[in-house]
């Protein structure tokens, strides 16, 4: 009987991180666990033991009754045991093809891509989830590139198949088809372990919840047990998500884009909508439909070919994401690690890396550091931030902390405006709602926030407005209570 077994698994990183103390589990054949927990609890830690990717401290890796040793992922698929990670683990200059196949299938003297192409799309047809072989990996949005991941686990024909935050970047449609694959795989006798921060998730598609806090396993429950129950077991503490008020916002727009155009595949296409101050816009739509170019066009990072931008009334069609930053608009970017954070710069350089000047902490070419940490402090404590001290590595973090970081430092700013692109990807019950409160409290003090967002649910609580993004183009704005006519504009169905 196919079965996995993590006994008394201890991991410890420098200086003071007990990422997993004595944890112990069992996945049976034909089961769906879903594993629960804040950001930092260890649960990732645990599977990419479980996977190989990380040694442990201490403990052992049982499968189907060994006792295993497992030194490197490809250890761990030779035993069925495969993860899709959440930060991707693909290599962008090569094909959606060479990616799924790469080390899996052999080649003989020449190497025929097409044919490669078409099983590996063929095999993703049937599996739900869509992609196109021969298309290059660094061409694809976030979502298509997490597809990618999963379809390549599934092709090496894994037999625990841990999932790790898989339905972050997904649709959905998209993720109504991975369930459908993840019951086949359970129905077919295979185990799967999913990792979420979607709670009504885990009712949809789990047979047990297991929940890790600061390391440890704390509680087992069954899907049906009340999502409150499970946030606070997994925080510690009863977790209120805040419930945004709907108020009028003034009648003046504060940030305007009209006929805007811009490069990319795709990129922007005639795209007008406004913001007005005290209103959060939502922008919906799926993963590679605009949304990175919208994100990039408005901080001025990508130029804009034709159209007009304005912002508070002043034309900004070709100003420098330096001087746009100055007039007050702001950006918590979607991709964090490429164009947030400096990973290996500490927690408080973090804090103030764009606004030294504004804020005063720069005269003359001198830093004035102590000023800078007395603010970062103040941001640690303002957002909640978890670190050891100001002083830590960003990249020690949890993902979580990493993000609140990006959004103290953002919001501390007191923009105008904020374009708050996938702010919440891949982050915590908790830390999901600290992040809303923050944006909503903006809202409240009258700056308008512009959200753009694959989270369909995100959007529907936040929004004033919603306008839908599909192939470059922006629809007209929908209620944000009719998630009847957004999923239509969503799939391209006109209304």
């Amino acid at each position: 009987m196919q079965e996995l077994q993590l006994i008394h698994i201890d991991k410890f990183f420098p200086p003071n991180t007990h990422a997993c103390a004595d944890v112990s589990l069992t996945v049976r054949a034909g089961e769906v666990v879903a594993l629960l927990g804040e950001n930092g609890a260890g649960k990732t830690t645990l599977m990419r033991i479980a996977s190989g990717v990380t040694r442990p401290d201490g403990g052992s890796i049982v499968k189907d009754g060994e006792r295993v040793v497992l030194g490197s992922p490809r250890d761990a698929i030779r035993r069925g045991i495969g993860m899709v990670h959440q930060h991707f683990m693909l290599i962008p200059r090569l094909s959606v093809a060479e990616n799924v196949v790469l080390g899996f299938e052999e080649g003989g003297a020449v190497l025929d891509r097409r044919a490669m192409a078409r099983r590996v799309e063929a095999f993703a047809a049937e599996v739900g989830l869509a992609v196109a072989g021969d298309r290059r990996v660094e061409d694809l949005a976030v979502g298509e590139q997490q597809r990618v991941e999963i379809v390549r686990a599934l092709y090496r024909g894994v037999e625990v198949l841990i999932l790790d935050e898989p339905t972050a970047v997904l649709t959905p449609a998209e993720t109504e088809g991975l369930f459908r694959v993840v019951r086949e795989m359970a129905a077919g006798g295979k185990s799967v372990v999913f990792i979420s921060h979607k709670l009504h998730e885990v009712s949809e598609v789990a047979d047990r919840v297991l929940i890790l806090r600061n390391g440890r396993l704390v509680a087992e429950r069954p899907p049906s047990a009340p999502l409150g129950e499970l946030a606070a077991l997994m925080v510690g503490e009863p977790v209120e998500a805040p419930s945004p008020s709907r108020r009028p916002a003034s009648s003046e727009p504060v940030l305007s884009l009209g006929g805007a155009r811009s490069r990319g595949e795709p990129g922007l296409r005639d795209v007008s909508l406004s913001v007005l101050s005290g209103e959060i816009v939502g922008i919906a739509g799926v993963d590679g439909n605009g949304q990175v170019a919208l994100e990039e066009a408005l901080v001025g990072t990508r130029s804009l070919e034709g159209g007009t931008f304005t912002l508070a009334g002043e034309r900004l069609e070709r100003a420098s994401p330096a001087a746009i930053r100055r007039r007050g608009l702001v950006r918590i970017p979607s991709e964090r690690h490429h164009d947030g954070m400096v990973a290996q710069a500490s927690v408080w350089e973090n804090l103030v890396l764009f606004d030294l000047a504004e804020l005063g902490f720069a005269r003359h070419g001198l830093l004035d550091v102590r000023a800078a940490r007395r603010r970062a402090e103040q941001l640690v404590k303002n957002y909640d931030i978890r670190c050891g001290s100001i002083d830590q590595k960003l990249a020690e973090l949890s993902g979580g902390n990493q993000q609140k970081v990006i959004v103290a430092r953002e919001l501390g700013a007191g923009p105008r405006v904020v374009v708050a692109a996938q702010p919440t990807r891949g982050l915590d019950v908790g830390a999901t709602a600290s992040v809303h409160k923050a944006l909503i409290e903006l809202r409240e003090r009258g700056g308008a926030v512009l959200l753009i967002s694959a989270d369909l649910d995100e959007i529907c609580q936040l929004a004033d407005r919603v306008y839908v993004l599909y192939e470059g183009r922006v629809s007209q704005p929908v209620a944000p209570d009719d998630r009847e006519q957004i999923g239509r504009l969503m799939a391209g169905v006109a209304a």
